[in-house]
């Protein structure tokens, strides 16, 4: 029945075919949808033969019918009855194999605390990538809100302050990714998502972007984003001329110790004093030469001179983690809480 072709046409047809099988006793009329499962009443009762009229038909159907008709040992309504059991429907649901990726941050303290932990990856994380970051506050995600992420997105893994124990997703601490720990896990749960230098570039991102949170609470005239690529360049040759690696907390002490170290510097304060200078300058001339090595490019830029003093407690903060001993030290200020709620 083309879409185009009335009712009344198809059953007129239908009749005149229904006439011309002389000496048929019994018709199977297969229908398939729409208007032309109520054909019965336009077949009319006076007929010579019995009509069947099977609704919903499909091609294993047809051919179900065709070999009861064939076998010839079942009468017209054994066909149709049998036919009926055998058209039962079955399904089955695939589930939408591609789900957008996500990384759910969740924090005891509240949903901004959780925003505030995406920000640094949405600062941190290459445009490129498609990623959706979503907050949670954790009472609720105890409550239930994870089977709902769960059917939307593929949630790649949770990263907040307490641990949510989520079967199946993996949990990264917001202290792990500062102490650069547990990155085994970091690296398979991005696995797919970022390339291995991407990866790397994001691990410091992390960094640099949570030390740019703080630093704003600290600088009054100098643009943070401006003294991070020194302090990001300084760092880099200290650890290549020393052959060593920072971890992750004390990268961050030393953006916030430097940066503010920097402006200080800048507006003229007087520099700290060391304890005992002579005895450091002339036991760790090495260490002197490579720390002013790596302050060239700033203290020319802003015509600053590096006091030998403050190399000093750049020394005992790398090596010691002592320099709250220096009263100018941000360190003896306290650090601002990045995780306090707003």
């Amino acid at each position: 029945m083309p879409a185009d072709c009335r009712f009344d046409d198809v059953t007129a047809r239908l009749n005149e075919y229904i006439d011309s099988l002389e000496g048929c006793l019994e018709l199977i009329v297969l229908v398939d949808m729409g208007s032309l499962e109520n054909i019965s009443d336009a077949l009319g009762t006076q007929r010579t033969m019995n009509i069947g009229i099977l609704s919903n038909v499909s091609t294993k159907l047809m051919l179900d019918i065709g070999s009861m008709i064939m076998e010839g040992t079942r009468s017209l309504k054994e066909i149709l009855k049998e036919a009926r059991l055998r058209s039962v429907h079955h399904y089955e649901i695939l589930e939408n194999q591609q789900k957008p990726n996500a990384i759910v941050a969740v924090c005891s303290t509240g949903i901004a605390t959780a925003e505030k932990v995406l920000a640094l990856f949405q600062n941190s994380l290459p445009a490129s990538v498609k990623v959706e970051l979503i907050p949670v506050d954790y009472s609720s995600l105890n409550q239930g809100r994870i089977t709902s992420l769960t059917a939307q997105y593929h949630i790649l893994l949770i990263v907040g302050t307490l641990d949510a124990s989520v079967a199946g997703i993996p949990f990264v601490s917001v202290e792990e990714l500062i102490d650069q720990k547990n990155m085994d896990a970091l690296d398979q749960c991005l696995k797919g998502i970022l390339s291995q230098d991407q990866l790397h570039v994001f691990k410091r991102k992390i960094i640099k972007n949570f030390s740019m949170e703080n630093l704003m609470n600290y600088l009054t005239i100098l643009n943070p984003n401006r003294i991070l690529i020194y302090v990001e360049e300084i760092l880099d040759q200290i650890q290549e001329k020393r052959q060593c690696s920072f971890s992750g907390r004390t990268i961050i002490g030393l953006y916030l110790h430097i940066s503010c170290l920097i402006e200080r510097l800048v507006i003229g304060k007087a520099p700290a004093q060391y304890p005992d200078l002579e005895t450091f300058t002339h036991s760790q001339t090495e260490f002197i030469r490579t720390v002013q090595d790596s302050f060239a490019s700033v203290c020319k830029a802003y015509n600053i001179v590096l006091p030998v003093s403050e190399i000093g407690y750049l020394y005992d903060y790398i090596e010691q983690g002592s320099v709250a001993e220096n009263p100018d030290s941000v360190a003896v200020r306290g650090q601002p809480d990045f995780f306090a709620e707003d």
